[in-house]
């Protein structure tokens, strides 16, 4: 997109420098002419190459379009306005807001696991019992309740559907580490 309006800017710019220059001018009056007209399916473009966007997305907008659309290196934008898919760009729009809502949930959930892989609990000497205590767990504490509310939320939202097996999962490892956490503090 920045592309696009960087290159019209140049072609404007350039179509006035020309000015009284026939040849030059009428390659940058023809490259704004068609830039103008390429600009129309930008937001198709955007909403093509969310990342968010899975196979289940392609799947629903195969069948909305009535053409099986495989997101491969092959396919290209001459061949979606062969098949007319312009004129289903608001479902495109839709869709991709989704998929973009359900990828940020990935994400999070990712960043959730990742903040767990480094952590280390530390334990001290009791005095001379030859038994240990937690010590310093707060942030963990802290880490873990936030982690707990995210999750709740997640789960009550309707872009997590997609992933409610992973985010149920993730919600009952939570817990469990709560639980078992509870127990240590008691001893």
């Amino acid at each position: 997109e920045q592309n696009v309006t960087s290159w019209w800017k140049f072609a404007w710019r350039a179509e006035k420098s020309f000015e009284g220059k026939e040849d030059p001018q009428g390659v940058a009056i023809l490259l704004k002419e068609k830039l103008d007209a390429f600009k129309p399916n930008l937001p198709l473009i955007r909403g093509l190459r969310n990342p968010g966007m899975r196979d289940r997305h392609w799947a629903k907008l195969s069948s909305e379009v009535g053409t099986e659309i495989i997101p491969d290196v092959s396919i290209t934008l001459k061949y979606l306005l062969e098949i007319e898919i312009n004129e289903h760009e608001q479902f495109i729009t839709t869709l991709s807001e989704q998929a973009a809502k359900e990828y940020g949930f990935e994400k999070t959930l990712d960043k959730m696991k990742t903040e767990w892989r480094d952590l280390q609990f530390e334990f001290s000497p009791y005095k001379d019992t030859g038994t240990f205590t937690l010590k310093g767990i707060e942030e963990t504490v802290m880490l873990l309740d936030d982690q707990i509310v995210k999750v709740q939320a997640m789960r009550g939202s309707p872009y997590a559907k997609p992933l409610e097996t992973i985010v149920v999962e993730w919600s009952g490892k939570l817990v469990y580490m709560q639980d078992v956490l509870e127990e240590w503090l008691k001893c």
